[in-house]
């Protein structure tokens, strides 16, 4: 008996995934939003680059988050981390730049005076999270940084390593400041008033300080540590020093 010719198999169909045009638009929307805060994130961080690299060449000091030992940590060199590495995988760093992960929260500006484009608007408009400045050149160097520097807004902690009423009537341009040192400066009456506008202003540190103005930081009304060195209407001998706490 002759066999039957095998049956043909039927084919395979392939099953194609089906989307709902809802889902098509959410899916794109999605995609969109993505890839546009990842170009607005690239622009961000390379122009933060360009004016890291525009202090930089001006032999300034620049720091990053990652750098710092944390937000309790004031005014001291040691406490940097310079060779502390980066946020991101380093192959990721090495095509977009350590910029793309780290923000820029503390610069230091020592000798600038003949370098006047530090201050141009459009480098301190790439530190949107800047929170500590430091003033470290001789008094005329500070003064002219003070007054020529934008108003920053988002720094919360100043140290002037010089300064005089010409330069301290500048504070203003500080409105959120916590904390304010204030080295080798006679602070006169005139400097503790616009000091005394610091309404947020938490901890205060300053040298040669008349106790005639004590009044005027009487003022503020979230001050809760005063340091004061060189305390006196007549400067005392070189080594005396007082402590107030407040609040």
């Amino acid at each position: 008996m002759d066999e039957k010719p095998n049956a043909a198999k039927p084919k395979s169909r392939r099953r194609w995934y089906q989307y709902s045009l809802r889902t098509l638009l959410i899916g794109v929307t999605l995609t969109g939003c993505g890839f546009g805060w990842f170009g607005a994130k690239l622009r961000s961080a390379r122009l933060q680059r360009l004016a890291v690299e525009r202090l930089e060449s001006c032999n300034q000091t620049v720091v990053y988050d990652y750098e710092t030992r944390g937000p309790d940590v004031l005014w001291y060199r040691e406490d940097i981390r310079p060779a502390a590495e980066p946020p991101g995988p380093a192959w990721l760093r090495s095509r977009l730049g350590k910029d793309f992960f780290a923000t820029v929260v503390e610069i230091k500006l020592g000798t600038f005076w003949a370098q006047r484009d530090v201050f141009d608007l459009d480098v301190w408009q790439q530190f949107p999270e800047l929170k500590r400045l430091g003033l470290y050149g001789p008094s005329f160097a500070n003064d002219q940084a003070l007054r020529q520097l934008p108003e920053l807004p988002q720094v919360e902690e100043l140290c002037i390593g010089a300064s005089s009423d010409e330069g301290l009537q500048f504070l203003k341009k500080f409105p959120k400041l916590r904390s304010l040192v204030i080295e080798q400066a006679r602070v006169s009456r005139a400097a503790v008033e616009n000091i005394a506008g610091l309404h947020g202003l938490e901890e205060l540190s300053v040298y040669y300080f008349a106790d005639s103005n004590l009044k005027y930081v009487a003022r503020l009304p979230n001050l809760r540590l005063l340091n004061l060195c060189f305390c006196g209407d007549a400067i005392p001998e070189a080594g005396t020093s007082q402590l107030v706490l407040c609040g």
